[in-house]
């Protein structure tokens, strides 16, 4: 027999761990690449397959000690960095420090197509887009027939507000792969985008006429026709949605916004007792909930709601954090004297949220709110500044200190407050002409 072709010991116990790896038996596979390095302690495989098993059965502390020996013990070993960083991104989400690996590896002779994939997923996450555009173009011209990369570029253009360049990317990838669902979704979404609804339905039709009826693409023309204002043909679409899938999340949410941009609240009301028939505590939709109570004056409901979410929702819960001000307000509304108790416990409560988060602008917003409902103007003002200097790019924060200004007699502050608002939200300017108070203003 030819030597060449003969396995080491090492190799042959590292052939074993491999084999009880298949079978899903990791303990007797971890005791044979324990037995390789034994016979070899220079053996890279079986260190390699440690870590690589440590991350099947989720033990990433483990894994990544063995990914720090080897770089350790072998500092030119690219493969090492490569895995590293892919632990820094996917498992610690310390983006830097992955990218740090990553080039490391890059500079040690590493050219996989996954590593160029994940340096732009990290410069994606940063949002840094030209940069994540870069590396996805270096993956594809290692191989340029995998449609996810052409997917991931679009998503990058689509940030940049590149649409037809997005939607080549998408048309590159429906090449390679006619169904892929994540390229039909996103190009009829661009499409809809760019004012295109007729060839985002054309698109979404085509493809369901070879891979039959989906749960996304039916989700899609109701977006669609959302957007072009037939909302009955919304609800029918997401009734389509239904039938494929009876409980999804996402496809009642929006049936109850439909029902609501219908003014049908009872019907939104039932949608959103269904969800929560399934998911008690589901905070986001009982705020929902809570809303549809404030817009038909149903204070005392609403109050309840409020009140729910504060006594069963975590501290952090952001729909706890803004239900403090809302049950106040409901109280304010509904003329119950101890209104003025609930906005002096949201206020301490924002207070006392603030010492750990304080550069939450939405806390001092909200706070402002609360002192301003209670003719605490000065103070108020004093909250929506800090709100402004940590955030300044958001409409309604200028709407809220408007309002705090008119009690202050700043007519001056509320012009430029109402302006601002408007120049960073156009659709703003006809809720404050029906506002009584700011259209007084304009």
């Amino acid at each position: 027999m030819n030597k060449e072709l003969e396995l080491s010991k090492s190799e042959e116990l590292n052939k074993i761990g491999l084999y009880f790896v298949e079978n899903e038996k990791y303990d007797e596979a971890l005791k044979y690449f324990k037995l390789a390095i034994n016979e070899d302690e220079k053996y890279l495989d079986a260190h390699y397959n440690i870590a690589l098993l440590y991350l099947i059965t989720e033990e990433f502390e483990k894994s990544i000690q063995y990914y720090d020996m080897i770089i350790k013990n072998y500092p030119m070993e690219g493969y090492a960095y490569f895995q590293r960083g892919n632990l820094y991104y996917h498992v610690d989400n310390n983006l830097e420090e992955a990218i740090k690996m990553y080039n490391k590896a890059m500079f040690l002779g590493e050219k996989d197509i996954n590593l160029f994939y994940n340096l732009g997923q990290c410069f994606f996450d940063m949002k840094n887009y030209e940069q994540s555009i870069s590396w996805i173009e270096r993956a594809i011209r290692l191989n340029d027939s995998r449609s996810d990369l052409y997917n991931k570029k679009a998503s990058s253009l689509i940030e940049l507000g590149r649409f037809e360049e997005a939607l080549e990317c998408y048309d590159k990838a429906l090449m390679i792969e006619f169904d892929n669902e994540e390229a039909n979704h996103f190009k009829a979404i661009v499409l809809g985008e760019i004012g295109k609804e007729k060839d985002a339905f054309n698109l979404l039709d085509n493809v369901e006429s070879i891979v039959g009826r989906k749960l996304l693409y039916s989700y899609d023309r109701a977006l669609l026709f959302e957007k072009l204002g037939q909302l009955e043909n919304a609800l029918k679409e997401l009734e389509i949605c239904e039938e494929i899938e009876k409980y999804n999340l996402e496809v009642l949410k929006k049936k109850a916004l439909i029902y609501l941009a219908l003014e049908d609240t009872v019907n939104a009301l039932k949608t959103y007792d269904y969800i929560l028939e399934n998911d008690i505590n589901n905070f986001e939709i009982i705020f929902s909930k809570a809303n549809i109570y404030m817009m038909t004056k149903e204070y005392k409901a609403a109050y309840e709601m409020f009140k729910k979410i504060i006594i069963h929702a975590d501290k952090e819960d952001p729909y706890k954090i803004n239900s403090y001000y809302y049950k106040a307000l409901a109280l304010k509304l509904d003329g119950d004297s101890k209104f003025l108790d609930e906005y002096e416990e949201a206020s301490r409560e924002y207070s006392k949220l603030l010492l750990y988060y304080p550069y939450d602008f939405n806390l001092y917003m909200l706070k402002g709110n609360s002192l301003r409902d209670i003719d605490k103007n000065k103070e108020a003002e004093e909250a929506y500044k800090y709100a402004m200097d940590l955030n300044s790019d958001m409409a309604e924060l200028y709407i809220m200190r408007a309002k705090n200004r008119i009690k202050l007699g700043n007519v001056k502050g509320v012009k430029e407050d109402i302006d601002n608002a408007i120049s960073l939200q156009d659709y703003f300017k006809k809720l404050i002409e029906e506002d009584d108070d700011l259209k007084l203003y304009i």
